[in-house]
């Protein structure tokens, strides 16, 4: 946040008129929030000239209203970075920062003597002042802290790289208690643990569109909240043994790398890892192992790489699996039991691939199936029996458009399916015959019994 910005917020606060109510936890965050030891005096000493020299009569405490319907309107949202659960600053319909104070409660068993306001407002403001050049070179500083080039908003811990000629990671300059981290477009090559630890209150890091080659072992070991990483757009090809260990990270991005093999010990035994983003590299396998150590994955993209198969059993520990990207790959055809464990399943996409054949039994027990992609392959068939399952399927939830379908009787299934089932398909009528020939081109809910040479028996 840059000076400017905050003194006109307080520029704001030093034309409210009326006098201000506020407690020591408040002074203290108003304090934060200045730029400068020049802004905090001037900012104490308007407060000073604001306190009255007489005591004011002090009011009741309000009752609270007996109809819930008599309550006051809600404040609006807090504008402190540092918010007190009980005296928070909150902005006035004027645009003014007003304290709403609690500490004027009344109590039958406390026979102290209260001194008089003005002096409590007095000692308030010189203690909280006091505090805050005590930490000035700290907390404040960590505040307005922010590297070369970026830019940061303070209030949300964010620190923002864009497009700028950085080589190295800006590990100077950084606040240490930064949780958004965003470095894109940059020419940074690597990233290691020492880098981070320079952030240890991390909890997003997004480094997109980098030249990045390179990261080191064991790297989140210093940034022990890390929830997301993302990495999309470098040059990542080998990665070291636990890169993605000694952190919480639910949200991992890989997209669009070199990676050619994801190896199951990047990660810890049982990793909280629900979104892994793989798509857009070089993988031509998944190994077994990789799946046994994320049990927790619940978005799984597998897009746009050179997978030729789906190893058997490979995917039986993804059990909270919800979602499945498999699309623009070279998979001819998938094992029937590949499926048998993803009953949570809501979306699998297959649109791209080579596939010829489908075991009629490949989608038992996705009944919570609701979007299922089976575009631009080279099926030719679709067995008795395979589209049954799918009972939860969504309006236009299923694709089959851009198949080579051979329209002789074991077409027959498709055809009477999609007669019951028409507004579940996409674009129903653009999935047409390629053979024979005398049919080429034909939409295959459009055939007629006699086209397909059966009788009317019922299906």
């Amino acid at each position: 946040m840059k000076s400017s910005h905050l003194n006109l917020d307080f520029s704001l606060f030093y034309r409210e008129s009326s006098p201000v109510n506020y407690d020591m936890s408040t002074a203290k965050e108003l304090l934060l929030l200045t730029g400068s030891q020049t802004e905090q005096q001037r900012w104490v000493s308007h407060l000073l000239k604001r306190i009255p020299r007489k005591n004011p009569t002090l009011s009741p405490p309000p009752v609270a209203p007996n109809n819930p319907n008599d309550s006051p309107p809600h404040s609006s949202p807090r504008v402190s970075p540092l918010p007190s659960p009980r005296t928070s600053p909150r902005l006035s319909h004027r645009r003014a920062i007003k304290i709403q104070s609690t500490r004027l409660q009344q109590s039958s068993e406390k026979s102290r003597v209260t001194p008089p306001l003005h002096e409590n407002r007095v000692n308030i403001v010189e203690e909280a002042y006091t505090w805050s050049m005590f930490l000035c070179d700290s907390q404040i500083k960590d505040i307005v802290s922010c590297p070369a080039l970026c830019k940061c908003s303070p209030r949300r811990m964010e620190v923002v790289c864009n497009e700028v000629p950085l080589t190295e990671y800006p590990t100077e300059g950084l606040a240490e208690n930064t949780t958004m981290l965003t470095i894109q477009l940059t020419n940074i090559t690597s990233i290691s643990e020492h880098h981070l630890k320079a952030t240890p209150f991390l909890q997003e890091l997004h480094m997109y569109g980098n030249h990045l080659e390179s990261l080191s072992s064991h790297l989140l070991r210093g940034v022990p909240q890390l929830h997301t990483l993302d990495l999309t757009g470098n040059k990542l090809s080998d990665l070291p043994v636990d890169a993605f260990s000694d952190a919480p990270l639910q949200n991992l991005v890989l997209k669009n790398n070199q990676i050619k093999r994801a190896d199951a010990k990047w990660f810890p035994k049982n990793s909280s890892l629900t979104w892994l983003d793989l798509s857009g590299n070089h993988l031509t396998e998944i190994s077994v192992g990789l799946f046994q150590r994320l049990p927790q994955l619940e978005n799984l993209d597998l897009s746009n790489n050179r997978l030729e198969k789906i190893s058997v059993n490979s995917l039986d520990p993804l059990t909270k699996l919800e979602r499945l990207n498999l699309q623009d790959n070279k998979l001819e055809t998938l094992n029937e039991s590949v499926f048998q464990y993803t009953h949570n399943l809501t979306s699998l996409f297959l649109t791209r691939n080579k596939l010829t054949k489908l075991p009629q039994n490949l989608f038992q027990g996705l009944t919570r199936l609701i979007h299922l992609s089976l575009d631009n392959n080279q099926l030719s068939h679709i067995p008795k029996g395979l589209l049954d399952p799918l009972s939860s399927l969504e309006d236009d939830g299923l694709d089959l458009t851009v198949n080579p379908l051979l329209c002789d009787r074991e077409v027959e299934y498709l055809w009477r399916w999609l007669q019951k089932k028409k507004k579940k398909v996409l674009l129903a009528d653009n999935i047409t015959c390629a053979l024979p020939e005398s049919l080429a081109g034909r939409s295959v809910i459009s055939l007629t019994e006699n086209d397909l040479n059966i009788g009317s028996q019922p299906f």
